[in-house]
């Protein structure tokens, strides 16, 4: 066993041990540097080979791997009792959505890499609420810095509209609602 080498900066370091000629050796890269993924260059893991009658040195190669942060949508103001029924739906890309039916927290299951843009729009809406991002808008856009990033919804129940047609005979018809588009319950 020629034991660990540790490396915090590019270099060349020699094993403590020397391996007499013609003997076989097998290195492994144990840990990777946060961040960072190394392997062997040119060759595969672990790098093997026969030490002849001169020194051998395997070089490592080390790219830096982009972190990973999470984006989630925080919604106030949906209560879990939808009378209307349905839910609403947030996507960030098509194989990155959130589904809400009441408020609170949810991170989108697919984290973004620092740098990586963002563009949330609604897919669906329950029929008795408005819900809008910052600054009343239908969507929202933004870029990853090195932090996880949360974005804001705001829904609040749509007033349903209630009016009364004068009849005929000069009174008032009965009481009628206008009903949003979109899914209900009736009963």
């Amino acid at each position: 066993v020629l034991g660990p080498l540790t490396f915090s900066t590019n270099g060349t370091k020699p094993f403590s041990m020397k391996l007499a000629d013609n003997s076989n050796y097998s290195l492994s890269i144990t840990t990777n540097p946060s961040n960072f993924n190394c392997n062997f260059s040119g060759e595969s893991s672990p790098a093997s080979g026969s030490v002849g009658t001169t020194d051998v040195t395997v070089s490592v190669t080390c790219s830096a791997v982009p972190q990973q942060w999470a984006l989630s949508v925080t919604v106030t103001g949906l209560s879990g009792a939808v009378p209307l029924g349905g839910v609403l739906d947030i996507q960030e890309s098509p194989t990155n959505t959130l589904s809400f039916s009441a408020g609170g927290t949810q991170p989108f299951p697919i984290k973004l890499v620092e740098g990586a843009t963002y563009s949330l729009s609604f897919t669906s809406v329950p029929g008795n609420y408005t819900c809008s991002f910052p600054g009343d808008n239908a969507t929202a856009s933004g870029k990853m810095t090195a932090t996880d990033t949360t974005v804001g919804v705001s829904c609040a129940t749509k007033t349903l509209v209630v009016f009364q047609d004068t009849l005929s005979s000069g009174g008032l018809g009965p009481k009628m609602v206008v009903i949003p588009s979109g899914p209900f319950l009736m009963g």
